[in-house]
């Protein structure tokens, strides 16, 4: 009988966790290779560093860059839309 039990709840254990996580790449449209992608074309240079953020509750990543001249560029990218902003 426990044995019964413990099959059912890792399956629905395995069930929640597949759900949440189709439920986060349907959040983010743009993946974080591709708004890197997008940044360098803008401004060619080196990425530094890459990380999600939320900014008024929406998923953003934010990408740092050296351009060959040595000055640092912080963008934005919408995750749902791709929208770039610098900041």
């Amino acid at each position: 009988m426990t044995k019964r039990i413990c099959i059912r709840l890792l399956f629905l254990l395995f069930i929640s966790v597949s759900a949440l996580s189709v439920h986060a790449a349907a959040d983010n449209a743009i993946t974080k290779k591709e708004a890197v992608a997008m940044v360098v074309s803008a401004y060619p240079g080196k990425v530094l560093r890459t990380m999600n953020v939320k900014r008024q509750g929406k998923p953003f990543y934010q990408v740092r860059v050296l351009l060959p001249g040595g000055r640092i560029v912080n963008v934005l990218v919408n995750a749902q839309t791709g929208r770039m902003r610098k900041l």
